[in-house]
């Protein structure tokens, strides 16, 4: 049985009227919320501060990005911060900047036009995602649907604030792409439009650079069994070096090689406290060894005598991980499927940050469609479907540890909670950010035995 018959778009549902999923409910929930976020919610966590002051010393003081001043993100990102700046009739001046007071009023402005930004950009994304899955495996809409619009509400307070809707926009992007690419008549423009949207979300945020060799193998195996691998392969690498390249080439007549010095800001840093590791260290220190938390580049780590060791040892545990999707690309019989690059991508991007010494809550925002697209590419409607309430319940940990019991004393208003994570790591937290962490893992490792397992199937089945 191929992957693609585990489920049927025929079957009966009830959640099926006429062919047609009943998608009403989830859209009217979807409304609901995003209002609810734009014109009510005030996230207690929030980056725009920091893009708002990249904006303004690039826009409106004229410095030169990266080179005037560091910037910890690659250059789309940095255009994306600038944006509402950009749009902005009113402009700062260097009187203006210093002045906090008058500053106060052009970063509400800021912040309002951001979020409803984010807000266009998730509207965008939902579409995308529904697109996908109605294209490939549409009886699987409904749970999708319900899993993508409750787990990202749950992150509220990251999902406008942050940039990571973004990030997961250009994924949606990219597989929107790869699933027209199946065409005959337009399947190669979409599918070197694909590659390029991947090398653009390269240039957002760098994890989408695991997913290239994945598709590019199959791409590349599927173009060999037509004895066509180089001509059929080459304009797809072009486009993929064009959107990773190109952004930095455009700064590097002002600013050289600055802006590759976010990288060097990301090696740097330690066990993020929200990691796989950082799990691994809480339940270390329940036998007594000495675990602390230590605020660097711009989060919460923990520090131990062994952390250094861990925080090196990550890249291997990384590299090492992206060998499952790696041997199972190579040795799977099957040439001829494209959509068995995707998954194999789409797993490492999972696997990357499940192995990752950072994973902040943020990520969940891009990381929990990933989850609901490979799931129902790989299992039945009620595995999928459990996929998705899972993916719910991580939501729900991430966002009770952060921002309500995060702090025990809260840094700007100074409110005490006995029960924070940072610094005292009071258990409470600290079990739940295990559990979600727990949650993630045994997703991704059902995930990718599926993957394994579906494939084997699929050849026994032949």
């Amino acid at each position: 049985m191929s992957a693609t018959q585990i489920i049927s778009p025929n079957e009966p549902d009830a959640d099926y009227v006429l062919g047609r999923p009943r998608l009403g409910t989830v859209w009217v929930v979807f409304v609901l919320s995003r209002l609810y976020l734009l014109l009510l919610f005030m996230p207690q966590f929030s980056d725009l501060q920091v893009y708002f002051d990249y904006a303004v010393r690039g826009v409106d003081l004229q410095q030169t990005p990266y080179r005037d001043f560091a910037i910890e993100y690659p250059p789309v990102a940095y255009w994306l911060m600038a944006v509402p700046r950009l749009l902005s009739e009113e402009p700062i001046t260097e009187e203006v900047y210093a002045d906090r007071s008058q500053l106060v009023r052009h970063y509400s402005d800021y912040a309002a036009a951001f979020r409803w930004i984010m807000a266009a950009v998730d509207l965008a994304g939902f579409l995308l995602f529904l697109a996908v899955i109605r294209r490939r495996q549409s009886c699987q809409l409904v749970p999708a649907a319900w899993g993508f619009v409750i787990a990202t509400a749950a992150l509220g307070h990251f999902l406008y604030d942050r940039l990571d809707i973004a990030l997961s926009l250009l994924f949606m992007t990219w597989m929107y792409a790869r699933v027209r690419s199946s065409s005959s008549h337009t399947g190669k423009g979409w599918n070197a439009f694909s590659y390029f949207v991947l090398g653009v979300s390269v240039s957002f945020k760098l994890i989408g650079v695991v997913a290239i060799p994945f598709v590019l193998l199959s791409d590349w195996r599927q173009a060999r069994a037509d004895r066509n691998a180089f001509r059929a392969t080459a304009p797809l690498i072009v486009c993929g070096i064009a959107g990773a390249v190109l952004p930095f080439v455009l700064h590097y007549s002002s600013a050289g090689l600055s802006p590759l010095e976010f990288l060097t800001f990301h090696g740097e840093r330690g066990i993020q406290i929200e990691s796989s590791y950082a799990s691994l260290l809480l339940l270390w220190s329940v036998f007594g060894h000495g675990v602390s938390v230590q605020m660097s580049h711009g989060s919460a780590d923990l520090v131990s005598w062994i952390s250094p060791k861990i925080a090196t040892g990550s890249t291997f545990c990384v590299l090492g991980s992206l060998m499952i999707p790696a041997v199972w690309s190579l040795t799977r019989r099957s040439k001829g499927d494209q959509s068995a690059g995707t998954k194999a991508a789409l797993l490492a991007v999972l696997l990357t940050l499940l192995f990752s010494k950072v994973f902040s809550a943020q990520y969940l925002i891009f990381a929990v469609p990933l989850v609901l697209l490979l799931s129902s590419e790989l299992l039945s409607r009620r595995a999928h479907t459990s996929v998705a309430a899972i993916s719910v319940i991580i939501s729900l940990l991430t966002t009770i540890v952060v921002p309500y019991y995060w702090f025990n004393t809260h840094p700007f208003s100074g409110v005490e909670n006995p029960l924070g994570l940072v610094p005292d790591l009071h258990s409470f937290p600290c079990s739940l950010l295990v559990l979600r962490n727990v949650l993630f893992a045994l997703l991704v490792g059902w995930l990718g035995f599926s993957l394994v397992r579906t494939s084997r199937t699929a050849v026994s089945g032949s």
